[in-house]
C-alpha cells in the first residue's frame, strides 16, 4: 500500500501577524447623526438654488437656440 503524500505546503506571507487574544467585541449604542447648523442649512440651500438656476438658464439657452434656428 502506498503511503499518502502530504498536502502541498502553502507559502507563508510576510504580512501575517501573530494572533493576539482580544476581549470580546461589545455592541455600541447607535450614535445620532450630527445636527447641521442653521448656517450650514442656509449655505446648502443657497448652493442648490444657484445650481438649479444655472441648470434652468442653460436649458432655456438651448431651447431658445433651437427655436431661433432657421428651417
Amino acid at each position: 500500500m502506498a503511503s499518502p503524500s502530504p498536502p502541498p505546503k502553502r507559502a507563508k506571507s510576510a504580512e501575517k501577524r501573530p494572533v493576539v487574544a482580544t476581549s470580546t467585541i461589545k455592541a455600541k449604542k447607535p450614535t445620532k447623526p450630527k445636527k447641521r447648523t442653521k448656517k450650514q442649512i442656509a449655505e446648502d440651500a443657497d448652493k442648490r438654488r444657484k445650481e438649479l438656476a444655472a441648470l434652468s438658464n442653460r436649458l432655456m439657452e438651448t431651447r431658445l437656440f433651437h427655436l431661433e434656428k432657421p428651417f
